[in-house]
């Protein structure tokens, strides 16, 4: 996970950059997820919801990100977690029909396997995944999964 993270941390600190004056024109929104309950056989994670409130608070102390506009969810099921990604889609076309440069930031830790998001005894499948972070109507968007397998969303076709 270092190495994931030391090739992300470029791009990351580019997107944590203070906003300039014109910042009135954009708005970010992030959906921090923390799961440390990932599947029955899976043993339970420490940290990863904390890891998540800790990157929340970097987010909409140091990266533009409005309290508001930062959904944290803590070892959510799969359906909140789809509900949560829908309400970013929303606030985010809500604010670009207001005329706003929208950016959007989506985070997971936790578990993860081949095929999707470990969510407690449920899963979301990369596929569906990607399909909701691509459907989001944003100028910018960003990704950052730290779980074990997640390189595999890349290789969806």
């Amino acid at each position: 996970m270092r190495r994931s993270l030391s090739l992300l941390l470029p791009v990351l600190l580019a997107w944590l950059e203070p906003l300039p004056a014109e910042s009135a024109q954009l708005r970010r929104f992030a959906l921090v997820v923390g799961a440390n309950q990932g599947a029955p056989d899976r043993v339970r994670l420490r940290y990863a919801v904390q890891d998540a409130e800790r990157f929340a608070r970097l987010i909409t102390q140091m990266g533009g990100v409005a309290d508001a506009d930062c959904l944290t969810l803590r070892d959510p099921g799969r359906q909140p977690l789809l509900d949560a990604l829908d309400l970013v889609r929303e606030r985010s076309l809500a604010a670009r029909e207001d005329g706003r440069r929208t950016e959007v930031l989506f985070y997971f830790s936790g578990h993860a396997d081949e095929s999707g998001l470990m969510l407690g005894r449920e899963r979301l499948g990369y596929r569906e995944l990607r399909r909701a972070l691509t459907a989001m109507p944003t100028d910018v968007g960003i990704a950052v999964l730290d779980a074990c397998a997640s390189g595999a969303i890349t290789r969806l076709k």
